[in-house]
């Protein structure tokens, strides 16, 4: 995604997101702590400072339910350690049903807080449907096996249980 707002200096994420347990992620079951997907990849501000995530001290948690059993929002929570531990990325996504068609601004919309060696920002970052639909829909990849029907029915699992989820949240009206 890529940072907006008025003066501040552009900000670029490019995540690599592994899921070593599919079964655990799909299962969906409330009871258990959501599980942490490990992230790789890098920041880069302004186009010019590089930095790698530490891949050891890094996560995303998807479809993290609220603690209350009333409240329907879901939240995606990132942390990202960047720069030889110096910075953090704190990020969360807020999906919860509003009037209108909402859910690709929700899935979409990264509220950030940076915190590094000046102290702290905060910012939003926001996915394009172009860069879902050309980049991130097809460098969705299973591995841990071989078998191409094993693979296709690993990306479907996930793709219903990314759905559902998605359906138990904003088809609450309908």
């Amino acid at each position: 995604g890529k940072g907006i707002g008025a003066g501040t200096e552009p900000l670029s994420v490019r995540l690599c997101v592994k899921a070593p347990d599919l079964a655990r992620l799909v299962a969906s079951r409330r009871e258990l702590n959501p599980a942490r997907l490990s992230l790789s990849g890098k920041v880069t501000f302004d186009g010019l400072h590089t930095f790698r995530v530490d891949t050891e001290n890094s996560f995303l948690q998807i479809f993290v339910h609220s603690d209350s059993p009333k409240d329907l929002r879901r939240f995606f929570r990132y942390h990202i350690q960047y720069g030889d531990e110096e910075y953090v990325l704190d990020g969360v996504k807020v999906l919860a049903d509003a009037p209108g068609f909402d859910a690709w601004h929700d899935t979409a919309t990264l509220y950030v807080q940076l915190t590094g060696p000046r102290g702290q920002e905060r910012g939003i970052l926001r996915l394009s449907i172009e860069t879902f639909v050309r980049e991130q829909m097809p460098s969705m990849r299973i591995t841990g096996t071989s078998d191409p029907a094993r693979q296709s029915w690993a990306l479907l699992a996930f793709y219903k249980y990314f759905a559902g989820e998605l359906a138990d949240i904003y088809m609450q009206r309908a």
